[in-house]
């Protein structure tokens, strides 16, 4: 059979690959270097923090990730090379810089509107409670800059990047290509996963419609549809249709704050701060915290994604 000029051996190849190759976001591997690059520089710096660091030395240094993908320990090999405070330090700057850069980033004027996005973006309660505990959004938070090839990371959260990843052809065609092999590897580890959930669905913080109720999720499922394949609006409407979240998680939608001016800006600011007297309070305050994405999700709507999106 002759081979085609893209080297596949038949049309459904070649539409696969044209799928691939023309979708509409490709990855920024200049923007992800500059944030691991910066990363790097604010390492030593951040090592003196007084970090306690909890979740990243008990749960993600040490390995403990059996409620997590299977494909986590091999990922997080590399961090265990060096002593787990610096590796805790690294991962804790790559959110300062990932956070910082992708909210400025979003805004048309990134010079002076932007770092002003950035500036909010970074000082709120929310992020500094990750920063404490040693959580890993930053980290997932950082690979939207290299959609759609890390995509394995990105489902590190599969409870909102796989609706996410739903929006585009390319995303979903990779979310589907690595679920599908890592069956093959790991077997139909999900269910496992699942059954290791439980615990965290009744803590105390949980703000998923598992722990709330049903409608919460019905909501966001209904503003999902709503959305129209725009990234932010649609990334807003997963986190009410999630089944478990966790204050922490929010960070994942600061850099909207890049996007909205004035008012708006303010207004999903001061929201943040509501998300983070979720773990000092806790009950109703869970609540009124998922107003935080449904207001990103409204303030969002006469947004024309132009400029620079993850």
């Amino acid at each position: 059979m002759k081979e085609t000029k893209f080297g596949f051996a038949n049309a459904w190849a070649r539409s696969i690959y044209q799928t691939w190759q023309e979708s509409v976001n490709q990855p920024d591997w200049r923007k992800l270097g500059f944030v691991i690059f910066g990363g790097l520089l604010l390492t030593p710096l951040v090592y003196q923090l007084p970090m306690l660091g909890h979740d990243w030395y008990q749960v993600f240094y040490r390995g403990v990730l059996h409620m997590y993908p299977p494909w986590m320990v091999p990922l997080f090999q590399p961090f265990r090379l060096v002593n787990w405070r610096w590796s805790f330090a690294f991962v804790n700057s790559l959110t300062l810089v990932g956070i910082a850069s992708i909210a400025a980033w979003q805004s048309e004027k990134v010079i002076w509107d932007g770092l002003k996005a950035a500036l909010m973006a970074l000082v709120n309660p929310v992020l500094w409670y990750l920063l404490w505990n040693g959580q890993i959004d930053g980290l997932v938070l950082i690979s939207m800059l290299a959609l759609p090839w890390c995509i394995p990371v990105l489902l590190l959260r599969p409870q909102i990047f796989g609706l996410v990843l739903a929006i585009r052809k390319k995303w979903l065609f990779g979310m589907i290509f690595w679920l599908l092999l890592s069956f093959l590897i790991w077997g139909f580890w999900i269910q496992r996963s699942l059954n290791m959930s439980d615990g965290s669905i009744a803590h105390p913080t949980a703000m998923g419609w598992a722990t709330l109720g049903w409608p919460i999720g019905l909501v966001g499922i209904v503003l999902l549809l709503m959305s129209g394949g725009h990234f932010w609006k649609s990334f807003a409407a997963a986190f009410l249709a999630s089944p478990y979240l966790q204050p922490y998680n929010m960070i994942l939608l600061f850099p909207v704050l890049g996007r909205l001016s004035g008012w708006r800006r303010l207004m999903l600011w001061g929201w943040i701060w509501i998300v983070g007297v979720v773990p000092g309070i806790v009950g109703w305050t869970r609540y009124i915290a998922l107003g935080f994405p449904l207001a990103a999700w409204w303030l969002l709507r006469d947004d024309d994604q132009k400029g620079f999106l993850p």
